[in-house]
């Protein structure tokens, strides 16, 4: 299996500049894109050189007790 840290570094570059595109991280056996909305995750690929991309639909992420 590919090198999981490698592939979060990769879909960073790739991926980290869309607007709604608000975080990355590693799944058990892929590689986690979290987003703002639906749409962006329809955009998004199923994977990244044949590992799975988990995007997670967060809404919108603030700061604790920013208004």
């Amino acid at each position: 299996m590919a090198d999981l840290k490698v592939l979060k570094a990769l879909a960073k570059e790739r991926f980290g500049k869309i607007s709604g595109v608000i975080g990355f991280g590693i799944g058990d056996a892929s590689v986690r894109i979290y987003v703002d909305n639906e749409e962006v995750k329809k955009s998004l690929p199923n994977d990244i050189d044949g590992i799975p991309l988990d995007c997670i639909v967060t809404g919108e992420i603030r700061a604790y007790g920013e208004a």
